[in-house]
């Protein structure tokens, strides 16, 4: 049984003048059909991609989608640029905070976020992906604040849409949005107990690995143009500081492997 990424749906936007990556979970035939064009694979391995050729700006466009035998209509797409903004609380702040967040609240349908999920410690469970939404009074407000200025930036420039995914934890550390055999193997390792922050402090969702396999990973093989990394607070220890550089760098080259 065949299942699409849950950033594939209606108003998403894909990235401009790069390959288009639709993809999923499951087994057996998918077919699309974008633009006029159709494509097909056959997957037997549990995760599936399929990549289209690039596109100039523009849309909206609609997508049609045959899972299993049924078919599903993927509507108001469009094709502009898409940043992941992703760190911990800086990048999580949202709009709705700022002091002069009535001034932010400017509809317009060529901005739109999506928010790739979270941990509740309050209830102490994952936050499901919340897909992709119009700007709107209603919804801005629960968008990362530096997310929005950068929409607004490059919507003012480029004069076309522009898509934020939102990945980010408050308190979150490094080590815990890349993958946890790249961390607990690397040369640079860092015990828990040497950290500035730990799980045993701050939950099992700052442990290694954790937010990369849980959150993160829910971008599956989705394009962007941009990464904004807004982090450092919680990994400030003098043993830290000294090869946060490299653990940065590791991070990089783990989230640009397809």
């Amino acid at each position: 049984m065949n299942v699409l990424n849950g950033l594939i749906s209606n108003g998403m936007v894909l990235q401009a003048n790069k390959p288009i990556r639709i993809c999923g979970e499951g087994e057996g035939k998918v077919e699309i059909s974008f633009l006029g064009k159709m494509y097909s694979i056959e997957n037997q391995s549990g995760q599936w991609c399929i990549e289209l050729p690039p596109q100039s700006y523009g849309g909206p466009y609609t997508m049609e989608i045959v899972l299993n035998n049924t078919a599903t209509t993927i509507e108001d797409i469009m094709v502009g640029e898409v940043v992941l903004v992703a760190g911990q609380s800086n990048a999580e702040w949202p709009v709705a905070k700022e002091k002069t967040a009535h001034t932010y609240a400017e509809e317009n349908d060529a901005i739109r976020f999506a928010i790739l999920g979270g941990y509740s410690e309050e209830e102490r469970r994952l936050v499901d992906l919340k897909t992709w939404r119009k700007k709107t009074k209603e919804s801005i407000g629960e968008c990362s604040a530096i997310g929005n200025h950068l929409a607004e930036m490059i919507h003012k420039k480029l004069g076309v849409a522009v898509g934020i995914i939102c990945c980010y934890k408050g308190a979150s550390i490094i080590q815990t949005w890349t993958d946890k055999d790249i961390v607990e193997n690397s040369q640079y390792y860092i015990p828990p107990k040497d950290r500035h922050l730990n799980y045993e402090e701050w939950g099992d969702w700052n442990g290694d690995g954790f937010l990369y396999e849980n959150i993160f990973k829910k971008m599956g093989c989705y394009g962007v143009s941009n990464v904004v990394w807004y982090q450092g607070e919680s990994n400030t220890n003098e043993k830290e500081g000294a090869v946060y550089l490299h653990l940065l760098e590791e991070l990089i080259a783990d989230w640009r492997n397809p």
